[in-house]
């Protein structure tokens, strides 16, 4: 299989597919890492590269997914994991997407700032908020003159 690009949750991604780890909080880390992880493993080599979804509760569970070679990308539930905790414990090379609600801390740290605030940069954020067109596309404006600097 070649390497490819899918378009999914309003981001192009690297990887030939997407594994939804949604129950995985019901099992937890250990458990996880034991039986399941060497499955995710394998499916990812098969596929050429995937991303990983994990809306789930346990700690330190993106850490691991995110030494599966081959892994190019997670989203999770931003209400359960800080942005800034996953960021530092994970490669700087993975792409991150998380939901961001325009009233977090996160935004108004973003917002606030002349320069983007954070270490790592390839961070999707899928926005939150009720907005009109125009106030979408100041936001986008903000946003990247952030990001630019």
């Amino acid at each position: 299989m070649k390497d490819g690009w899918q378009y999914d949750w309003s981001a192009l991604w690297k990887g030939n597919a997407r594994i939804s780890n949604c129950s995985l909080h019901m099992i937890g880390r250990d458990l996880y890492i034991d039986h399941v992880m060497k499955h995710d493993i394998k499916l990812i080599e098969k596929m050429n590269g995937a991303r990983m979804h994990y809306c789930g509760t346990a700690k330190n569970v993106i850490e691991e997914m995110a030494k599966i070679p081959h892994i190019t990308g997670i989203d999770y539930d931003s209400l359960l994991h800080d942005i800034e905790e996953t960021m530092d414990n994970v490669p700087k090379d993975l792409t991150l997407l998380q939901s961001l609600s325009l009233s977090s801390d996160t935004a108004k740290k973003i917002l606030s700032s002349k320069t983007w605030p954070f270490k790592k940069r390839n961070v999707i954020f899928s926005l939150r908020g009720p907005m009109t067109i125009e106030e979408g596309k100041e936001l986008y404006r903000r946003f990247r003159k952030v990001a630019e600097n």
